[in-house]
Parts: C-alpha cells; sequence; structure tokens
C-alpha cells in the first residue's frame, strides 16, 4: 500500500504478524473495511529506515533496522537525546536535529518511516502532511506506533 492512500482513513486496524524472518509489527490504514495481514518485510542492507522521535521506541526501532542492514537516521529535537544516541550507536546511525524541511528531505528516500513521538498528556505531533506522503516512493511504509493519542 502506498502511504498517501492511507490519508484520511476514518477506521484503523493494528496487525498481528506472524514470526516470519525479517517481519515487524505495523499499523495498517486500509479504508473503511479491514483487509488481511500487512507485513513490513525484507528490510536489506542499505534500505534507509527513518525513525521520528528518539525515545524508547524510535530507539529500539532504530536497534532493529540497523541489526537487519539498514541505514538509520533518528529524528528528535532534543540536542541532549541525539548526543546520547550518537554515543551509544558511534557512528552507525545518523542522529538528525528534527525539522520538517530535514524530514521532508529524508522521506522521498526512505523505505520506512517510524513515528515513535508521544508527549504524554498531549495529542500526538502531526509531522508529516499530505504532500510529504505523496513525495514518497512507491512501496515506502509509515508505521505510527502513537496515532491513537492523537
Amino acid at each position: 500500500m502506498h502511504p498517501k492512500d492511507a490519508v484520511g482513513v476514518t477506521q484503523r486496524e493494528i496487525e498481528i504478524m506472524d514470526d516470519r524472518k525479517h517481519s515487524v509489527p505495523a499499523l495498517s490504514h486500509r479504508g473503511k473495511q479491514p483487509h488481511g495481514l500487512v507485513l513490513v518485510t525484507r528490510i536489506e542492507r542499505g534500505d534507509l529506515v527513518l525513525a521520528l522521535g528518539g525515545g524508547v521506541v524510535g530507539d529500539n526501532a532504530a536497534l532493529m533496522a540497523m541489526g537487519l542492514g539498514a541505514e538509520v537516521s533518528i529524528f528528535d529535537t532534543s540536542i541532549e537525546r541525539l548526543r546520547h544516541l550518537s554515543d551509544k550507536y558511534q557512528g552507525r546511525v545518523k542522529c538528525v536535529v528534527s525539522t520538517q524541511d530535514r524530514i521532508q528531505q529524508c522521506l522521498t528516500e526512505a523505505d520506512l518511516v517510524i513515528g515513535a513521538v508521544l508527549i504524554p498528556g498531549a495529542a500526538a505531533p502531526k509531522l508529516l502532511t499530505r504532500s510529504m506522503l505523496g513525495q514518497m516512493k512507491p512501496g515506502a511504509v509509515i508505521v505510527d506506533v502513537a496515532i491513537d493519542q492523537g
């Protein structure tokens, strides 16, 4: 499914993935009628994975993607958190100060985008616009783990 097909959907379903090699759980927007399982599969060496948020979810998503050989960029607004992640990964992932422009620059080449931003007690921020989704390459996937928060 192309990410732009997911815009404006009123129903979402969380798919539970089977234990296939390289499969990752995904949040699947599937229109008004639910469809079958969706797998984010075959993350391969050289694929570009963007983690939008450097907290626990973004950090662990980056670790998993890196372990599968992907090129990983973690976006966060906290310089302190980015320094911590940079020290932890010792240059094996790109740590990027998150701005709309920087996200948009990387989005066009991304194979997988993981929305991992959650602000406790507030609605999850909307980091991607409709026009940004339309610029993504065919077959790219978005997984937003905080979508139920706003």
